[in-house]
């Protein structure tokens, strides 16, 4: 028997993560902040407003953090 893993969706994705701000010259989009988006900030939009941010090329997806053990 094979495991399947399956592949988070977008919306997933963001709501773990949240939405890094990369607009420019004070570009936003009506009722969101013009500025990064934490997973906590995140869950109070709804889908369609996670949707226009990332059609809007206005945010994209934050990245996770790599720490260095050294």
């Amino acid at each position: 028997m094979t495991s399947r893993i399956k592949e988070k969706t977008t919306i997933e994705l963001v709501l773990e993560l949240g939405l890094k701000y990369v607009g420019r010259d004070g570009a936003h989009l009506t009722g969101i902040p013009a500025q990064h988006l934490s997973p906590a900030v995140v869950l109070t939009l709804t889908k369609e407003q996670i949707n226009e941010c990332l059609d809007s090329g206005l945010y994209q997806l934050a990245q996770r953090e790599v720490k260095n053990h050294e």
